[in-house]
């Protein structure tokens, strides 16, 4: 009934309508859920990051999704925000910013920055999530990008 009562609340989310039939739960109990389009399939980078655990990878064949959950407890929304902007910069995405987002009743922030001469975008949110922190990327070509965006606003805990 709550999945059934959150199609009926986003029934428009970046122009295409939300139902059931379009669109496939995506998470666990430990790092959230977040509902993406079906076209949306399984992926599995070859790039690996020792802060972040038990990913699940969705991608449409432009852009990915990444979902998963930091468990280290000395970690707080902004030390995360700091490592992963960090990372960013490691890996060459440029005008890093940071912005705090209120989802599902949660206070976070989100990281953003251009890589790829600016033709791509990479949108981390870090949420927190219990002892842990929920964290969701989306990365692609800005177009796609920004079509895609809109499916964070579905995130709950459960």
């Amino acid at each position: 009934m709550k999945e059934f009562l959150l199609f009926l609340l986003l029934l428009t989310l970046g122009g295409t309508i939300m139902s059931a039939e379009n669109h496939q739960k995506t998470g666990n109990k430990k790092t959230g859920y977040i509902y993406l389009p079906k076209k949306f399939m399984t992926f599995t980078s070859m790039n690996s990051n020792s802060l972040r655990l038990q990913d699940i990878q969705k991608s449409d064949g432009k852009t990915i999704f990444t979902l998963n959950v930091m468990e280290d407890k000395n970690h707080t929304v902004e030390t995360a925000a700091s490592a992963i902007a960090h990372q960013f910069e490691s890996l060459g995405v440029q005008n890093i910013q940071g912005t705090p987002i209120t989802l599902d009743g949660l206070q976070g922030l989100y990281i953003y920055g251009d890589y790829n001469e600016n033709r791509n975008k990479i949108v981390s949110y870090i949420l927190p999530n219990g002892e842990n922190l929920s964290l969701i990327t989306f990365e692609g070509p800005i177009e796609d990008l920004n079509a895609n965006l809109g499916y964070i606003e579905t995130f709950s805990k459960e």
